[in-house]
């Protein structure tokens, strides 16, 4: 448990992360090359490069104030202590673990795809009256129920139920592979912004209460029909102010776009071998010899220019895939071998197509740039930096047993309840006879919501911009959070505490209140467009147990005395290793930092 916590956290700051912080350098004798600001045992440990993306990643999270010698000094004397761990961490071997060795590979084959997709983002630019006809057309957005088919013709074969007027939910069980293996089959309601991409486009052009026809997205292997359920009000700041979010989804559409197309251009020319007994394999060998004999990291399964896709990524994709178990997945086979060939035959296409975006990313010269070498670094880093304190440190500490786990859900019970609350489209003004008019024509009208949203769009067309935070406005229109339980109103609405007492008991989806008077003079009217009922949480629910764990965990080794076991470790480090700094250079640094923003 410990080690699984640890290596999914690589992201966050950790404690040995934190610890390091406050370790001052010791003077030091000034270091040769002009880019080098830190040696450690006479080798170069910190460069201009990394104190510079050091600084680059923390702009990018947060405006950053003029920075001093002083920071820069700190900053080298983190980065020091990074290197002497990473040293270590190499000099015991821990840097050749197999599974991090793999972990590594595929990081940065990962990077590779990565970056060449942000490269061709740099590359695309997108009309500004593109963006313009983006914003005028997120005057509303659709929320939406859906069913994951594994095939085109499965997908088809659904679609075409539905239009000849069989039950939704009839369909969902029959076809929708999620709902086979015990996952939501409907994705809930969620709001799908106009951005371009092909989902958006068919939801878009789907009368609500009905369904779009099938679609699949670059890179995916389902399809999906999605139902639309109804409309929420979209944008409501002006053209000037989510012009750049608009752009940015646009590229990030077109890019995803351009990557497949790149695909399809190149595969015709690559050399793409397959080991033709994978296929006759799939079909003949029970399963779970299929997935021992081919799930394996040094099997091929086929090539691309001579880059193997090994059996263990095309394997795990399968059982990934279907999100079962060995037994159920043989059913599936057995029910349907065609259909179980195709999903095989689309899963392995996908790692080819990666494989070929990665030698794209090659030719590019993307692996030679420095901003790959930091990226990667600074993952490895990470990585091998947990790995090597746990061994050496934290696993010299008591684990946090299955017993703390339930000890603490114990205790915090109340935190992993989820209390009844609903979301409802409020509208608000100060004329009475103006909210009873709107009434009546909401409660005729066949989608409530979309007429209400309609005439949000109008009526904001001719009173501005209207936040949902900003109460003191003549007119509101907008969705509010409402919950049963006060003490957990976070991220509620202002409106929501007059609500809470005309919301609950529920009265159904859909529904349009009477209109009422608010606090301070104004009437209003709501419709409610999702119900959820209290319930407790256990720990076998989706994360419950990972979230006890760690927090627990944090409990535990946040306490004063660890953090001193803590810094005395890693002082022990410090003192293995001679350190020198170059502080005669950090003035000029930091102007080259501030010149650099």
């Amino acid at each position: 448990m410990l080690l699984r916590m640890i290596i999914a956290g690589v992201a966050r700051v950790t404690l040995l992360t934190a610890a390091i912080f406050p370790i001052i350098a010791p003077p030091g004798a000034a270091c040769a090359d002009a880019d080098v600001l830190a040696t450690v045992d006479g080798a170069p440990a910190v460069t201009w490069d990394d104190v510079y993306f050091y600084y680059r990643d923390a702009a990018g999270t947060a405006p950053q104030a003029e920075i001093t010698a002083k920071e820069v000094a700190d900053t080298v004397d983190t980065l020091v202590t990074a290197e002497v761990i990473l040293r270590e961490a190499e000099e015991k071997g821990y840097a050749d673990e197999e599974s991090l060795q793999k972990g590594f590979a595929g990081y940065r084959r990962k990077l590779l795809r990565e970056m060449l997709g942000e490269a061709l983002a740099r590359e695309t630019t997108v009309a500004e009256e593109e963006v313009r006809s983006a914003y005028e057309k997120d005057t509303d957005r659709r929320t939406c129920s859906v069913v994951v088919a594994k095939t085109r013709d499965e997908a088809r074969a659904a679609y075409d139920e539905l239009i000849s007027g069989r039950p939704w939910e009839d369909v969902k069980r029959k076809y929708c592979f999620t709902e086979k293996s015990g996952e939501s089959g409907t994705y809930g309601n969620f709001a799908l912004p106009f951005d371009g991409t092909a989902v958006a486009s068919v939801v878009y052009n789907t009368p609500v209460g009905k369904y779009g026809p099938p679609v699949t997205l670059p890179f995916d292997v389902r399809w999906y029909i999605y139902r639309v359920e109804g409309t929420v009000p979209g944008r409501r700041d002006t053209y000037e102010e989510g012009r750049d979010e608009i752009e940015k989804a646009l590229v990030t559409a077109e890019t995803l776009a351009r990557m497949e197309q790149l695909v399809e251009a190149q595969r015709p020319t690559r050399i793409i071998t397959r080991n033709a007994e994978v296929w006759k394999d799939l079909q003949a060998l029970p399963v779970e010899a299929f997935v021992e004999k081919w799930g394996k990291e040094d099997v091929t399964v086929s090539e691309v220019e001579g880059v193997p896709v090994n059996g263990e990524d095309f394997v795990g994709g399968i059982l990934d895939y279907f999100s079962v178990d060995v037994d159920t997945l043989e059913a599936y086979r057995d029910d349907d071998p065609a259909d179980f060939a195709y999903v095989a035959e689309r899963l392995l296409k996908r790692l080819e197509d990666y494989v070929i975006l990665e030698l794209e990313a090659r030719r590019r010269g993307i692996d030679e740039d420095p901003e790959f070498a930091h990226r990667y670094k600074k993952y490895r880093a990470g990585i091998l930096m947990d790995f090597f304190s746990n061994k050496e440190f934290k696993a010299k500490l008591p684990d946090i047993t299955d017993a703390d786990v339930e000890r603490y859900y114990e205790v915090h019970k109340e935190e992993f309840a989820i209390y009844e609350h609903a979301e409802v489209y409020l509208l608000v003004a100060s004329g009475r006879d103006d909210v009873e008019a709107l009434h009546g024509q909401i409660a005729r009208a066949d989608d409530p919501v979309g007429t209400a949203a309609s005439h949000a769009a109008a009526r904001a067309a001719v009173t501005g911009s209207l936040s949902a935070t900003d109460t003191g406005q003549e007119e509101f229109y907008g969705v509010v959070k409402v919950m049963r339980e006060p003490r957990v109103a976070e991220g509620e609405d202002p409106f929501a505490p007059e609500l809470r007492v005309r919301v609950f008991p529920f009265a159904g989806v859909n529904q349009v209140s009477e209109v009422f008077q608010t606090a301070d003079g104004r009437w209003a009217l709501y419709i409610t467009l999702r119900y959820e009922p209290s319930r407790q949480q256990t720990l076998e629910d989706p994360g419950v147990e990972f979230e006890c764990s760690r927090r627990a965990w944090a409990d535990y080794y946040g306490s004063d005395e660890v953090d001193e076991l803590s810094r005395r470790w890693l002082a022990s480090l410090r003192e293995k290793h001679k350190l020198e700094f170059a502080r005669e250079k950090f003035e000029e640094v930091a102007a080259r930092l501030n010149a650099s923003k």
